[in-house]
């Protein structure tokens, strides 16, 4: 991933994962029509675990990031 790749995703991610409202994700999980009450719960188990594993901690290692600044930088010749 280049730079401005990286830097397009950081800022995505630091507008995007505020908004995630988990408590109305499973509202809405909750009234999909069709689905048996074990499939609700699998998949509100499914998005919270995606959240906390994946989303949470990429935010916070972004957060952490520009508050200590640049680090080092490795260059290849």
């Amino acid at each position: 991933m280049s730079g401005v790749e990286n830097a397009d995703a950081r800022e995505a991610l630091k507008r995007i994962a505020p908004r995630v409202d988990q408590k109305q994700i499973a509202d809405f999980i909750d009234r999909v029509p069709g689905i048996s009450e074990l499939q609700k719960a699998f998949y509100k188990k499914y998005i919270d675990a995606r959240y906390d594993l994946l989303i949470r901690p990429a935010l916070e290692l972004v957060m952490a990031e520009e508050q200590e600044g640049p680090g080092p930088t490795l260059t290849v010749s």
